[in-house]
């Protein structure tokens, strides 16, 4: 147990940098907070804003729910995946633990009891507003709130799956960028090109959900949102299950994102021991050829 803290202290530690004096620590933390609860009234007035408008149509709520999920959906697990490659493929933590005297197991249990905290932490700020938005314009019971909590537990197990399938690969191309600063710049604007084209489509949107002159061109495309929900996996199962109350769903959804994740796993410790032993190796040749003094 003793070894497992201090190995989830060394995980924190390396995925929140460097160390502090109090002083930053205290404005940093208090900043944080401020941001997180703004973050939170912000959403949860503009989801109750556009629910209100579009809850008089059918389906529709669930529709605009399960794009909305689907969409944080992504988020976290873009998020997931560049916390993985932290904590599993940083060099001098690798090089760090190999002088420890603990075993491969501990250190891989230890990053993804860690990984799980910062999924479920990320998760519930950014999908539990979406509910609070949802059981305040349609009643819900506290039951309601209460089975939300549980929403972040379930999607873990498929989000996390596809970062870890992903984060060798990303973590290959990055390494690779490194070296070659000319295609990591165009990359990079690339990237921000099409957040930036995402970005203006999504304002739009919340403009034409908000706007009440422009509401009836928002509804020609609910059709649209109702015939992509069947596509929006894993968002669609979890949204039958905790909104429409529909519990069968959850067999087929846990048989599929256990697979996924049991992959996900097989995949990144494979990754993680064959990079690690590479590290080690590299380590002794280095001390070989050191001169010794005489």
């Amino acid at each position: 147990r003793l070894k497992m803290l201090n190995l989830l202290a060394k995980d924190f530690k390396l995925l929140f940098g460097k160390e502090k004096s109090i002083a930053r620590r205290i404005a940093t933390i208090l900043v944080t907070l401020i941001f997180i609860a703004c973050f939170i009234a912000i959403e949860v007035f503009l989801f109750t804003t556009i629910l209100n408008k579009i809850s008089k149509y059918d389906q529709a709520p669930i529709a605009y729910m399960n794009l909305f999920l689907t969409v944080i959906s992504i988020l976290i697990i873009i998020a997931n995946i560049f916390q993985a490659k932290r904590l599993f493929f940083n060099e001098k933590d690798i090089e760090q633990l190999a002088n420890r005297p603990v075993s491969n197991g501990q250190i891989i249990s230890s990053k993804m009891v860690f990984l799980f905290i910062m999924h479920y932490g990320t998760s519930l700020l950014f999908v539990y507003p979406l509910f609070v938005a949802y059981g305040i314009i349609f009643s819900r019971s506290f039951i309601f709130y209460y089975l939300a909590l549980f929403y972040p537990l379930c999607s873990f197990l498929f989000e996390m799956g596809i970062a870890l399938i992903l984060v060798y690969p990303v973590w290959l191309i990055n390494k690779y960028l490194r070296k070659h600063l000319i295609i990591r710049f165009i990359c990079a604007l690339v990237i921000i090109f099409i957040c930036c084209y995402l970005y203006s489509k999504v304002l739009n949107l919340f403009i034409a959900i908000v706007a009440d002159n422009n509401i009836n061109v928002l509804f020609t495309t609910i059709n649209f949102f109702m015939n992509l929900r069947k596509y929006e996996f894993p968002t669609n199962f979890l949204v039958d299950i905790f909104i429409s109350y529909r519990t069968s769903r959850i067999w087929m959804y846990l048989l599929i994102a256990i697979g996924v994740f049991a992959i996900g796993c097989t995949i990144c410790i494979a990754a993680y021991g064959y990079v690690r032993n590479i590290s080690i190796k590299n380590k002794a040749k280095k001390i070989k050829k050191e001169p010794k003094l005489v």
